[in-house]
């Protein structure tokens, strides 16, 4: 069973992963605290890059694909999390289909937006 993870991004900052069924508090209460009420969730897709890093939506990560390096954002998409293309050159994937060892986060699209305006030239 994967473990259910949330972490937020409340405009400024990146607030701490949360396992929000292995708390004193209820998940609301975790979720009622959030510095700003509009802050954005994200879930941990249960996966860890080949660093070891855990992967979470909104991430952004390198795949080569024909030995072709492509800049693939996680999104939650119809119920699974698959890999975006962010330049739309190959068709988005089950996150699960990438292999792993060859998959590194280098950031998200919160803390990191340079990323994705260096990919659109």
């Amino acid at each position: 069973m994967r473990e259910i993870k949330f972490r937020a991004w409340d405009g400024e900052q990146m607030i701490a992963p949360c396992n929000l069924w292995d708390r004193d508090d209820s998940p609301i209460e975790w979720l009622n605290n959030l510095p700003y009420p509009d802050s954005i969730l994200m879930q941990y897709t249960g996966l860890k890059d080949k660093n070891g890093k855990e992967i979470y939506e909104r991430d952004l990560f390198w795949w080569n694909w024909l030995g072709s390096p492509i800049l693939r954002e996680v999104e939650f998409h119809n119920g699974c999390f698959i890999g975006r293309d962010i330049e739309h050159i190959v068709p988005m994937e089950h996150l699960g289909d990438f292999p792993l060892k060859e998959i590194e986060v280098i950031g998200n699209i919160y803390e990191n937006p340079e990323l994705l305006k260096e990919t659109k030239g």
